[in-house]
């Protein structure tokens, strides 16, 4: 259960990772041996600019059968608790943000474009929900 209502798609950062997340699938859900990318600092980032901070996590248990049908493999549930910080993140920093993600792995992010390419998909974004879509 999320106790916050995230306008999706959605994108997270962890503080200790080179990794960016993007999309709209649902957060507190996961494979075996997933629960460990809930531990740290996360903050997510919705589809209007506004922020949260995860306070607390804990492993619910197996999800349904039809979810876990549809990643192909048994899924489990995680409790999340999220607090929504009091600002938004405005769209020119979280640009920026994204692009501080790529320039730490961009072999990771060249199949999706060169990082100059992604640079102008990123400055050409007008909404939230256009840039974070570059990245799902």
């Amino acid at each position: 259960m999320i106790n916050l209502i995230f306008n999706y798609p959605i994108m997270v950062f962890k503080k200790k990772d080179k990794n960016l997340y993007a999309g709209n699938e649902r957060l507190d859900i996961f494979s075996k041996g997933g629960g460990k990318f809930y531990k740290g600092d996360i903050l997510v980032i919705d589809s209007q600019g506004k922020k949260f901070q995860l306070v607390k996590s804990s492993i619910k248990g197996r999800a349904s059968f039809w979810e876990s049908l549809k990643h192909i493999q048994p899924m489990y549930e995680m409790n999340l608790y999220f607090k929504q910080l009091p600002d938004n993140i405005s769209l020119n920093d979280l640009k920026v943000k994204a692009m501080q993600q790529v320039a730490l792995k961009p072999k990771f992010w060249s199949a999706l474009d060169t990082f100059e390419g992604i640079q102008l998909l990123v400055d050409q974004a007008q909404t939230y929900r256009e840039l974070i879509l570059i990245f799902r």
